[in-house]
């Protein structure tokens, strides 16, 4: 972990970083698209990623990465099906949800824990596990679960956090279903 700075205003009564917290010339806030920001052309630099949930974000974790292979797996056993078309007893053509899904996340949940330890293995990156929000300008708490909040300054921000869906609150009571892909039982 690199050293704290030393902070001053500017001549123009822009915060440039005070106190005992730590400075970093760029913060990213979100490791799915956000973490894509970072590269070896960075490495002069003192950065920090913020995550909150998953690297690699919501499209690796429980988005369209998944969705396309378990999509994938359904088109070859339809393929499987129908390959008597074809003049080819194939078998049965069924999908083995359980088999499909837990294979697809062991190796998904894999690359998202090998993206965490690449970053966190960067002598010039700092990965902080939490969620964080602006307390003044370029200045960030960092609420990380079992740990002490931290507070942090930065030269540059770069907020690529995503978003999440909400239900309205007519529209739940109605019975709409939220699901993903972690679900026991194969979606309908």
């Amino acid at each position: 972990m690199r050293r704290a700075r030393p902070v001053a205003t500017s001549a123009d009564g822009a915060s440039e970083w005070a106190g005992p917290m730590r400075h970093h010339d760029l913060v990213v806030i979100g490791a799915g698209s956000g973490n894509a920001v970072v590269e070896d052309s960075f490495a002069d630099l003192d950065v920090a990623i913020v995550e909150e949930r998953w690297f690699g974000g919501t499209c690796l974790n429980a988005g369209c990465i998944p969705s396309k292979m378990l999509a994938h797996a359904a088109q070859v056993a339809r393929t499987v099906r129908e390959a008597g078309t074809y003049d080819v007893d194939a078998g049965q053509g069924r999908l083995h949800w359980r088999a499909a899904r837990d294979r697809v996340f062991r190796r998904l949940d894999t690359e998202r824990e090998q993206g965490r330890k690449g970053r966190e293995d960067q002598d010039f990156i700092t990965v902080y596990e939490g969620r964080a929000r602006f307390t003044a300008p370029r200045t960030l708490r960092i609420e990380r679960s079992g740990a002490d909040a931290v507070d942090v300054h930065a030269t540059q921000v770069v907020i690529a956090a995503g978003g999440r869906p909400l239900i309205p609150p007519a529209r739940s009571r109605l019975g709409a279903a939220v699901r993903n892909f972690r679900h026991r039982h194969a979606p309908r």
